[in-house]
C-alpha cells in the first residue's frame, strides 16, 4: 500500500525545512559577522593606531627640523642669544626623542599586526611598510646625529666656508626623511583602505546570501527571514559607514546598539573610541591657541574638567605694556611697524610658554595669567616673577633688533617695559562668540594689575607686585618695598613692592646698600625723619637715579623744614593707571 503523507507530516516537513534554512541563515550570518568583527578589530587595534603613530612622528620630525633651523639661524647671528639657543636645543632633543619613540612603537605594532592578521584577510601588511618605517627611524637617527655634529661644529666657530656643505647635506637629509615618511604613511593608509573595502565586501556578501536564502524560504518564512536579516545587518552597516567616515575624516556620529550580541559589543567599543577622539579634538579646539602642544598632551593624559567657562579660581595675573612704541610707530610705515610688533610678540609668547603662562594681547599690552590645571597654585607667583624678569631680557633683545633695523628711530631708553603683578580669586572664562572665543580671566585683580602698572610708571621702575604676591615668593628674588599708594578706583591704600631681580645677581655690597633703603623707609614710616634722611642720602650715593629714594628724601626734608606730616599712614596718590 502506497504511503501518502498527511497534513501533519507535510506541515512538519515544511516547518522542518524552514527551520533548517533559518538555521543555515543564522549560522552563515554569524560566521560572516565574526569575520567582519575580526577585520574591524584588526584595523582598530593595529593598523589605524600605526597610521596615527607615523602621522604624529612626522609632525614631531617636522618640529625637529624647525628647531634646527632656528638654532642655526640664532648661532649665525652677530650677537648670539645663548639662552634662546639652549632652550631651542632642549626642544629639539625632545622632539627627536618623541619621534623615535613613536616610530619604535609603530615598528612594534606592525610586527604584532603581522602575527595577528585575521584569517579572512589572508594577507598581513606588506613587509615593505615595516621596512619603510624602519628606514624612517634610521634616517631620523642619522639626521639627528648629523645635526648634532653640525651644531657642535658651529658652536666651535668653524669657518663659514666649512659650514655650507654640511648645511646642504642637512637639507638633503631633511628632504629624504620627509619623502620616506610620506611614502610609508601612504602605503599604510592604502592598506587600511583596502582592508576596509574587503570588510565591506564581506558585509555585502552577508547581505547577498541572506537575500538569496530568504527568497528560497519566502513562501513559508519570508517575514521571519526579513526580520532576522534586518536585525543582523543594520548595526554592521552603520558601523561600516562610520569607519568609512573615519578614514575619510568626515563628521562622525555614534551608532545605536540594538541587540546584546557581538555586534552590540563592537558598537559599544566603536562609540567609546569615538568619545575619546571627540574629547581629544575638543581639547585642541579649546586650548590649541593658548598653550603649547606639551600642555595639551598633558591634558589629554589626565582626567580633568577643562571646560572652565565661568569658574572662579585662584589666579596670578600680569598686565604689562611696552611704553614708547607709539613714537616708534610714527616714524615707520604700517608694514614696518606690524613686522616689528610681531617680532616683539613672538619673543613674549616664547617666554610665556617657557613659564606655563596663558597669554592674551592687544598691540603691546599683554595680559598673562596662571591658573589650574595648567599650573599648581603654590607655583604660580614664582612662575610669574621668573617670567617678568625674562620679559625684561626679551625687551632688551627687542630693543637691539629695533636699533639694528632702524638705528635712527630709537634710543637706548626710548622704550620702557612696565608691568603689574597681582594674585587673587578671578573668574576664568572661555569668552566670545562661538567662532572666535578667547580663554581669559575677569575680576578685580586684573584691574589691580593694571593699576600696579601705573605705580611702576610713577616710581619709574619696571616691575611692581602686590603684597599678596610677595608673601609666597621664594628667596631667589630681590624684592624691596615702595610704600603705600592709593590708586584710582580703590578707597583704601595698598602696599606695593618692586621686583628688582635675582638675588644671585647682587653682590654683598649691593645688598647692604639696599638694606639702607629698606631701613630708611621703615624709619620714615615711623616718623624718625633725621635717621631716615641719612639712610636715603647714603643709598642715593650709589643709586643716584632711584626715584623712590628721591621722593622719600624730599618728603623727609620738607617735613623737617616745617611742612606738617599726615597723622595717619602716609601714601602716594596715583592719578593714572
Amino acid at each position: 500500500m502506497k504511503y501518502t503523507p498527511g497534513i501533519t507530516q507535510k506541515v512538519f516537513a515544511i516547518a522542518a525545512s524552514v527551520l533548517l534554512l533559518l538555521l543555515l541563515i543564522a549560522a552563515n550570518t554569524h560566521h560572516k559577522i565574526r569575520s567582519v568583527n575580526a577585520e574591524i578589530n584588526y584595523l582598530a587595534r593595529y593598523i589605524i593606531p600605526v597610521v596615527q603613530l607615523i602621522d604624529d612622528a612626522t609632525i614631531a620630525m617636522l618640529e625637529q627640523e624647525i628647531h634646527v633651523e632656528r638654532i642655526l639661524s640664532w648661532q649665525q647671528q652677530p650677537v648670539r642669544q645663548s639662552h634662546l639657543v639652549d632652550a631651542e636645543k632642549a626642544l629639539w632633543h625632545q622632539q627627536y626623542n618623541q619621534a623615535d619613540r613613536l616610530l619604535a612603537e609603530a615598528v612594534k605594532q606592525l610586527t604584532l599586526a603581522d602575527n595577528r592578521v585575521p584569517a579572512s584577510l589572508h594577507t598581513a601588511p606588506d613587509s615593505a611598510i615595516l621596512r619603510a618605517v624602519e628606514q624612517i627611524r634610521s634616517a631620523n637617527q642619522r639626521y639627528y646625529a648629523h645635526t648634532r655634529a653640525l651644531l657642535q661644529e658651529d658652536a666651535q666657530n668653524t669657518a663659514s666656508s666649512e659650514k655650507h656643505l654640511p648645511g646642504q647635506t642637512l637639507s638633503q637629509e631633511e628632504n629624504a626623511l620627509n619623502r620616506i615618511a610620506e611614502d610609508a604613511l601612504s602605503q599604510l593608509q592604502n592598506y587600511a583602505i583596502t582592508t576596509s573595502q574587503r570588510a565591506q565586501l564581506h558585509q555585502e556578501s552577508v547581505l547577498l546570501q541572506n537575500t538569496l536564502l530568504t527568497l528560497i524560504t519566502l513562501i513559508t518564512g519570508m517575514v521571519y527571514a526579513a526580520i532576522l536579516s534586518k536585525k543582523l545587518s543594520r548595526p554592521v552597516t552603520e558601523l561600516n559607514q562610520q569607519i568609512n567616515h573615519l578614514l575619510a575624516q568626515e563628521q562622525l556620529s555614534q551608532v545605536q546598539a540594538r541587540s546584546h550580541d557581538e555586534v552590540a559589543v563592537l558598537t559599544q567599543r566603536f562609540n567609546l573610541a569615538l568619545d575619546t577622539l571627540r574629547r581629544a579634538e575638543h581639547l585642541k579646539d579649546v586650548f590649541g591657541l593658548y598653550l603649547d602642544p606639551q600642555l595639551i598632551e598633558q591634558l589629554e593624559q589626565r582626567t580633568l574638567d577643562y571646560n572652565v567657562a565661568g569658574e572662579r579660581q585662584c589666579v596670578t595675573v600680569i598686565l604689562s605694556n611696552l611704553e614708547g612704541v607709539d613714537a616708534l610707530a610714527n616714524n615707520l610705515s604700517a608694514e614696518q611697524f606690524i613686522r616689528l610688533l610681531n617680532q616683539y610678540l613672538d619673543i613674549q609668547l616664547g617666554i610665556s610658554r617657557e613659564f606655563r603662562g596663558i597669554l592674551n594681547f592687544s598691540l603691546t599690552e599683554i595680559l598673562s595669567f596662571w591658573t589650574h590645571p595648567f599650573s599648581e597654585q603654590h607655583t604660580q607667583n614664582n612662575l610669574a616673577c621668573h617670567m617678568l624678569l625674562s620679559q625684561l631680557t626679551g625687551v632688551a633683545q627687542f630693543t637691539q633688533i629695533v636699533q639694528k633695523q632702524y638705528p635712527n628711530n630709537v634710543t637706548d631708553n626710548a622704550m620702557q617695559f612696565r608691568a603689574g603683578l597681582a594674585s587673587g580669586e578671578l573668574v576664568v572664562a572661555n569668552m566670545g562668540p562661538s567662532g572666535a572665543r578667547s580663554f581669559t580671566v575677569i575680576g578685580d585683580e586684573v584691574n589691580a594689575a593694571s593699576r600696579l602698572k601705573g605705580v611702576a610708571r610713577f616710581f619709574k621702575v619696571n616691575l611692581v607686585l602686590s603684597e599678596d604676591v610677595v608673601g609666597s615668593l621664594d628667596e631667589a628674588f630681590i624684592i624691596r618695598p615702595l610704600g603705600w599708594v592709593k590708586v584710582p578706583g580703590k578707597d583704601d591704600p595698598i602696599k606695593v613692592f618692586h621686583l628688582m631681580g635675582y638675588r644671585k645677581d647682587y653682590s654683598p655690597h649691593s645688598l647692604a646698600q639696599l638694606d639702607s633703603y629698606v631701613e630708611g623707609l621703615r624709619l620714615f614710616e615711623s616718623r624718625q625723619l633725621p635717621e631716615a634722611t641719612s639712610l636715603f642720602q647714603e643709598y642715593l650715593t650709589s643709586q643716584p637715579e632711584d626715584i623712590a629714594a628721591k621722593k622719600y628724601l624730599a618728603l623727609c626734608q620738607q617735613w623737617q623744614n616745617g611742612l606738617e606730616p599726615p597723622a595717619d599712614t602716609f601714601y602716594w596718590e596715583i592719578a593714572q593707571k
